[in-house]
């Protein structure tokens, strides 16, 4: 029966951790290199280091077939003059979209620009895709060299250019997350075995009111054994 319950945690972590595996966010990294233009039509001042993170998170699209598609769920880019973060309003939400071949990949979200001229602003790719690496379903270095910011209403210039490589933040592995389950199985089970222990310590005890059992010495004449027989 133990060995059962065990086969069946062991069972329900698996489980958990294909779950995880699936549907976790991925989270993204800018690499140093990662720049920001403002324009207004054209180039309006110098470019900018930028910096920061962003997270995608999967979701089924049967419309597309060759390809994955991600929500953006959370943005934060920084540089000296401006500042980027999302806009969750459902309205102004953008997907990117991940192909399977050619590795190309497009960027969409929609975000609150301070220092721009206007906001919100829908960022998304220019005349080229990016390019990825890894696989379509979870790319771990994300390329773009022409990422664009505009008004999102109809019409407008463009705001600034983005050009940024990404790369995608380690999360624990399902094998670690296995391992961290059968760690915790394995204490239970030393609990489990130390309380039986003291358990049985206990019930052999004797009693406070109980005499103990005395132990009978046999002598040596009247011992028996193919050693005293003669």
């Amino acid at each position: 029966m133990r060995r059962l319950n065990v086969a069946l945690a062991i069972v329900f972590l698996t489980t958990i951790v294909a779950d995880i595996a699936s549907a976790g966010t991925l989270t993204y990294v800018l690499q140093p290199g990662a720049t920001i233009t403002p324009c207004h039509g054209s180039p309006t001042g110098p470019s900018e280091p930028l910096s920061g993170t962003f997270s995608w998170q999967r979701f089924d699209s049967s419309l597309i077939t060759d390809a994955y598609v991600f929500d953006t769920t959370a943005l934060d880019f920084e540089s000296a003059s401006y500042h980027l973060t999302l806009n969750t309003k459902p309205a102004n939400d953008v997907a990117s979209t991940v192909v399977f071949s050619p590795q190309e990949a497009s960027f969409g979200a929609a975000v609150d620009a301070t220092g721009l001229y206007t906001t919100p602003l829908r960022m998304v790719n220019g005349v080229a895709w990016g390019t990825y690496e890894g696989t379509a379903a979870s790319p771990t270095t994300l390329t773009y060299t022409d990422i664009v910011l505009f008004p999102t209403g109809a019409g407008g210039n463009w705001a600034a250019q983005l050009s940024f490589t990404a790369i995608l933040v380690p999360e624990p592995s399902a094998l670690d997350l296995l391992g961290i389950g059968a760690v915790g199985l394995s204490a239970y089970g030393w609990r489990k075995r130390s309380e039986s222990g003291l358990r049985s310590g206990e019930r052999n005890k004797p009693k406070p009111n109980q005499r103990p059992r005395p132990s009978i010495i046999y002598p040596n004449s009247v011992q028996r054994g193919p050693a005293n027989q003669q």
